[in-house]
């Protein structure tokens, strides 16, 4: 078994007429390695790093989310036309007020106004909200007002009394 070379090449059986020129034949040596059409590694650029790949991925998911997050808002701004309530103090009376021994004791009834100018948004005033009255760093009464819905282009008004006993040190 020597070195023997045995030629490597295609043929078509049976012959076929040339109509333009003849086929090609190739021959490769046993001993050297057949070349490729293609290189069979990239050479290292500025795409094949993995490390940047995952990166320029989380951006680019980033970005997709920021922009989808910005189309959403101004979707909502543009269709529902939100607008702050307004608020008015109708009514203010103190129906109570007596200091004895340093101790406060005041009851004072507020009336309050609420006016949503929104024709798409109601308004929800639940269980936890607050009123707190002071003056000059005195807190005369606190507390919460009973919790109600208020429908779309309405004027709600709330009525609540608080009653409070302080003591000065």
């Amino acid at each position: 078994m020597g070195n023997h070379y045995t030629p490597h090449y295609t043929y078509q059986y049976p012959p076929q007429p040339y109509h333009s020129q003849p086929p090609t034949v190739t021959f490769y040596h046993p001993h050297e390695p057949h070349p490729h059409p293609h290189p069979r590694h990239k050479p290292k650029g500025l795409g094949s790093n993995g490390c940047l790949r995952c990166i320029c991925c989380c951006y680019n998911c980033l970005l997709f989310v920021i922009v989808a997050s910005f189309v959403i808002s101004i979707f909502f701004l543009l269709h529902y036309q939100p607008e702050k309530p307004i608020y008015e103090l109708k009514d203010f009376a103190v129906k109570r007020f007596d200091i004895r021994d340093m101790n406060l004791e005041t009851e004072i009834a507020i009336s309050v106004l609420a006016h949503n100018t929104n024709s798409k948004i109601e308004l929800s005033y639940g269980d936890d909200n607050s009123i707190g009255v002071s003056y000059s760093g005195t807190k005369f009464c606190s507390g919460s007002f009973p919790p109600f819905e208020q429908p779309t282009k309405n004027t709600t008004i709330v009525v609540s009394v608080y009653v409070a006993h302080t003591k000065r040190h």
